[in-house]
């Protein structure tokens, strides 16, 4: 969730997790492979915007994929929605 600016100047990136629960909640929202601009999904998931997290980045081993812009922005204004 933490865009490029923040990424290159922290020691931590800022993310929101994905489960493989596609139960509908108020503050998730489905994420499958063609939301992805580079990578693959292993199945299709929620984006659970109620859980963000932030990790520190020397302890990601791989980055999985990245979601496209369109998607970015929706998952943005959901959260926006969520702290409001």
């Amino acid at each position: 969730m933490s865009n490029d600016k923040y990424n290159e100047r922290s020691e931590d990136v800022v993310a929101v997790p994905l489960t493989s629960n596609l139960w509908p909640s108020e503050y998730s929202m489905p994420v499958t492979s063609l939301d992805m601009e580079y990578g693959e999904l292993v199945m299709d998931s929620n984006v659970r915007i109620d859980k963000v997290f932030s990790v520190e980045k020397r302890i990601i081993s791989r980055r999985i994929g990245r979601v496209d812009k369109k998607t970015h922005t929706a998952i943005r204004k959901l959260l926006f929605a969520f702290t409001k």
